[in-house]
């Protein structure tokens, strides 16, 4: 499942590709329609995927004798990636 989130794609381009191998592209209101309602079921399995993450990391943390809600992070503001 990570493709779809990791690729951003617009519809136009994806109407090219298609164009380009000889395949018939939908129109650009169907693809925007069926984008929105994939993007429904992607923050939906977001949701759930970070959820996930949170309860392994208090399970880890819970092994390690730490407290099982903190995560120690450090972050540098010096980079916009």
């Amino acid at each position: 499942m990570d493709c779809p989130r990791k690729t951003p794609i617009g519809n136009n381009t994806l109407r090219s590709i298609l164009l380009a191998a000889d395949i018939p592209a939908p129109s650009a209101s169907g693809l925007q329609k069926a984008a929105n309602k994939v993007n429904l079921q992607l923050i939906k399995e977001n949701k759930a995927d970070m959820e996930e993450h949170r309860q392994q990391i208090s399970n880890v943390n819970t092994l390690r004798g730490l407290p099982a809600n903190g995560v120690s992070i450090s972050s540098d503001g010096a980079f916009n990636n």
